[in-house]
């Protein structure tokens, strides 16, 4: 599996859609009237790239955007019309096969689809046989996926820090030797090459709930996690790890925190990071020397209230245009 997982799967479901349009249209299927409707389909569907988001309904969304492709390709190839009607017809079914809308039974949906008199296809049973084979294989193939994210070593701990912002922990849940102290076993999971190889894992985990959401079609939640100090030292290892959230989608729902001082030491290689398009949660601590110029680099400020800048990051804090979280 590459590490940029969610565009792995992203990848799958557009690939998929090609070989739906492929078989269903037949002699009918060109890529290049296909393609304008799976790109919009993706952006809408797994990042809510749309000029809709006031229609708090997704199908409303997706159907305006849908039908705004159609116009303009009909427009351009009027001799292929009823081709781009049918494409646009078929749409409306992959909001069932992946996982937009809920239906009772696959079969009866088959067969809905098979019977549809808007959609012009090919209705013999051995198209229809190819197509059940190819949905189920579809359907199996996401669940797989997912299967390969399951442990039970280790849990999430989530703390919620504002409305739609949650910080992300892990805990093992493995059994260790009885013969080691409470602190002994906190000690070796908290420090050192543990504590930055649990990390990785807990992004994984992030990554998946992240992709899970869209799927779900929530993009409210925003997650935060810690990002270990020492890893600034190691460039390839840092890079891993971003590049676990190399992915617009991710990107914009997962923010790395690391502390003032942690900044203040490693400022040209953070930078560079968020010139990356990396979101950092910048927690202010003793060492903040009350610059603010460079804040506006961070999607999220943490400060404590009984901070002695906790007045000078209040005051500023539409220059600052940054999220401020406040514990």
């Amino acid at each position: 599996m590459n590490t940029d997982i969610v565009q792995e799967y992203f990848n799958y479901i557009e690939n998929s859609l090609y070989q739906y349009f492929r078989i269903l249209l037949g002699n009918d299927y060109e890529k290049k009237f296909v393609k304008p409707f799976v790109d919009k389909y993706m952006a809408v569907r797994y990042y809510n790239n749309t000029i809709y988001l006031k229609d708090t309904n997704f199908v409303d969304r997706m159907s305006k955007e849908i039908n705004l492709v159609a116009k303009e390709s009909i427009k351009e190839n009027l001799d292929k019309e009823e081709t781009i009607k049918n494409i646009c017809a078929l749409i409306g079914y992959i909001l069932y096969f992946d996982d937009c809308l809920k239906y009772k039974d696959l079969t009866g949906l088959i067969d809905t689809l098979f019977t549809d008199e808007i959609i012009t296809i090919k209705r013999d049973d051995e198209l229809k046989a190819e197509f059940t084979n190819f949905i189920n294989g579809f359907i199996d193939k996401k669940k797989t996926f997912f299967k390969l994210f399951n442990t039970s070593d280790f849990e999430m701990v989530e703390k919620k820090l504002k409305k739609k912002v949650y910080k992300e922990d892990i805990n093992y849940t493995f059994e260790v030797s009885k013969m080691y102290s409470d602190y002994a076993k906190d000690k070796a999971f908290n420090t050192g090459i543990i504590a930055e190889d649990k990390m990785y894992v807990l992004y994984l985990m992030i990554v998946n709930k992240i992709l899970k959401n869209a799927i779900d079609l929530d993009f409210t939640k925003y997650y935060i996690a810690d990002f270990p100090q020492s890893l600034f030292a190691k460039t390839k290892k840092t890079m891993k790890y971003l590049k676990l959230m190399d992915n617009e989608l991710v990107k914009e729902h997962f923010s790395v925190q690391i502390s003032y001082d942690t900044y203040k030491s490693n400022r040209k290689l953070i930078d560079s990071y968020i010139n990356m398009g990396y979101n950092f949660a910048l927690e202010i601590d003793s060492s903040y020397d009350e610059d603010l110029s460079g804040l506006v680099l961070f999607q999220y400020i943490i400060i404590r209230t009984d901070s002695k800048a906790y007045d000078l990051i209040m005051d500023n804090a539409d220059n600052i245009k940054s999220t401020i979280i406040r514990v």
